[in-house]
């Protein structure tokens, strides 16, 4: 024990290391450089083999499909780091003279120590696997999923961002980040495989009459539907009035739209509404 604390046992550490670090360093960095080499290659093919894959499927529009290879992608280039890093780790090991099947061994008896607290992390790639494989949902997809054992109100809602096979990552209507593990996940409502048909209910002014406004509505609508139709699928319709209580009248608007942007195109007619309705109120007030 003593020997560690002289001159000479570390000269002879430092002389053993200066031969070996020549031969190792050179293993080194060429192991890292065919891991790079070999990363790139896989992810490459991959991306080229899955774009020939949908395209030839023909599934969706251009952008579900767009959509669909990005979500398969980051799964697969996800899967391939994570092999050849493994790969990497192990060969490093070998190439410094560590016994690699000791070590794994070791882990081998540690993982079953460990087993119990990795079924979480099982079940989560599993759901996330079912969720890519069965198409419930792709990213850029705008969707509503239930999380009633972590969630109080049980539902995120927005468009999701990244898919991963352990977890998604959904964008709210209020810009904030949920990152669900895939294995909570309940039930999913996908509304981008379809469009939106939603209502808006408007208040008529009391010196304008039913009929007078729902034509002005009708007039309005149209006009901004073909100066700018944006997400609308069709011209809103004014279906009639839904309630009165004796000094206005609400008139009820239906309206189909993509669903990424139903909630702003109801914004976007409800204020051309309220102004078209309060100008023609003022121009009959003045007469």
């Amino acid at each position: 024990m003593s020997e560690m604390f002289t001159s000479t046992y570390w000269t002879g550490i430092w002389h053993e290391a200066a031969k070996l670090l020549p031969g190792v360093g050179l293993r080194i960095i060429t192991i890292f450089v065919l891991f790079w080499v070999v990363r790139n290659a896989l992810i490459r093919l991959t991306r080229l083999a899955l774009g020939q894959i949908i395209a030839r499927q023909g599934r969706g529009s251009a952008e579900d499909q767009r959509n669909r290879l990005q979500t398969l992608q980051s799964v697969l280039e996800s899967v391939i780091s994570y092999v050849l890093l493994f790969v990497l780790v192990v060969t490093l090991l070998q190439a410094l003279s560590i016994n690699v099947t000791g070590i794994l061994t070791t882990a081998g008896v540690g993982g079953v120590a460990l087993g119990f607290g990795a079924q979480r992390i099982v079940r989560d790639i599993l759901a996330g696997y079912f969720i890519i494989m069965e198409d419930q949902y792709a990213v850029g997809d705008y969707v509503s999923i239930g999380y009633p054992n972590i969630i109080p109100v049980g539902m995120v809602t927005g468009v999701v961002e990244e898919l991963t096979m352990r977890a998604t990552r959904v964008r709210d209507d209020m810009g904030r980040l949920w990152v669900l593990a895939n294995g909570d996940i309940g039930a999913v409502a996908n509304h981008s495989r379809s469009h939106v048909e939603a209502y808006l209910d408007i208040s008529v002014p009391s010196a304008l009459g039913v009929e007078e406004a729902r034509q002005i509505l009708t007039d309005e609508l149209n006009r901004v539907f073909a100066e700018q139709q944006g997400g609308l699928l069709s011209p809103p319709e004014v279906r009639g009035a839904v309630a009165f209580d004796g000094a206005a009248a609400t008139l009820r608007v239906a309206y189909t739209a993509d669903p990424r942007t139903a909630q702003l195109e109801a914004l976007r007619l409800r204020e051309a509404a309220a102004q078209a309705l309060g100008r023609a109120a003022a121009a009959t007030a003045e007469t």
